[in-house]
């Protein structure tokens, strides 16, 4: 059996982990409520989908851009090389 001071102890430590359990509760409810009002998501696993898929657009748009890039570049190339020598 326990004695009185080990029992004070262990009950100290439940309290303990049981108010970080609380605050964590309380955190996790906030940013859930937070990630719906601000994305629209109300789970984890919507909110990764969504992400996958504006990550999906954000790199498409960027080959885009890239290929637009070195297709000006390509046209312009003359008027850009007599630029750069006029500086």
């Amino acid at each position: 059996m326990i004695d009185l001071k080990r029992y004070t102890q262990l009950k100290g430590e439940v309290d303990r982990l049981k108010s970080d359990s609380d605050r964590a509760s309380g955190t996790l409810a906030h940013l859930l409520s937070r990630m719906k009002e601000e994305h629209g998501c109300d789970s984890l696993d919507k909110a990764k989908t969504r992400l996958e898929r504006m990550q999906a657009m954000i790199d498409r748009g960027e080959e885009e851009l890239s290929e637009a890039v070195v297709g000006f570049e390509s046209e312009w190339e003359s008027q850009l090389e007599g630029e750069q020598d006029g500086r």
